[in-house]
């Protein structure tokens, strides 16, 4: 089946990969050899299936308002050691409010290694807090697919939208780690990502 992008790229360092393949039920598989499979939140809380109009292939829409969201049980190998990238494939409805395609369930130390749209429309990558951040060069259209993704190489953050990198992040020495469940659609403070997603993978 088609997808969004030419192919899924299935390297041994996938941790996760969510192709979002399935088109229904309430289960998403992980197409990496780590079995880190996604969960429906449940009730008013759960994206729902839709076929992308144009490509007419499965993707997942998640509507702003009921903080939909999808649940990856935490595992070590979620935070690949010597630097980590994330990367989503969205189309969002609005550009201009702060939203996170990922992020932490509650609790102590949540906040590690999330892709954001800032209220700038730019796409954000962070560890830890607003003080470890780094940005894309330009801004999303809302209602038109776009290709983020984050990456930590071992001394830096950095942030692509649309295979182009913008301004170098924050300098870091690791990234911060947690025992806390990955949320695909906000996180443990709210602020939930509006739109389709197409494509999500760590490693």
């Amino acid at each position: 089946m088609t997808k969004l992008y030419d192919k899924i790229i299935l390297n041994a360092g996938l941790v996760l990969s969510l192709g979002l393949r399935e088109g229904a039920g309430v289960i998403v598989n992980d197409e990496s050899n780590q079995h880190n499979i996604g969960a429906f939140a449940g009730g008013a809380n759960s994206p729902a299936w839709a076929i992308d109009p144009a490509k007419g292939v499965p993707v997942l829409r998640f509507v702003l308002a009921s903080a939909q969201y999808l649940t990856i049980p935490n595992n070590a190998a979620l935070f690949p050691t010597g630097g980590i990238t994330m990367k989503a494939w969205i189309k969002p409805t609005v550009v201009n409010i702060i939203q996170y395609i990922n992020g932490r369930s509650p609790g102590p130390a949540v906040r590690t290694g999330e892709l954001i749209i800032a209220g700038n429309g730019k796409a954000n990558f962070w560890s830890e807090d607003a003080t470890k951040t780094a940005q894309s060069a330009t801004a999303m259209v809302a209602g038109v697919w776009h290709c983020i993704h984050g990456r930590f190489n071992g001394a830096n953050l950095f942030c692509y939208l649309n295979g182009v990198v913008g301004p170098t992040g924050s300098a870091l020495a690791a990234m911060s780690t947690t025992v806390k469940d990955l949320w695909i659609g906000k996180w443990a403070g709210e602020e939930p990502y509006g739109g389709d997603l197409g494509l999500f993978q760590i490693w």
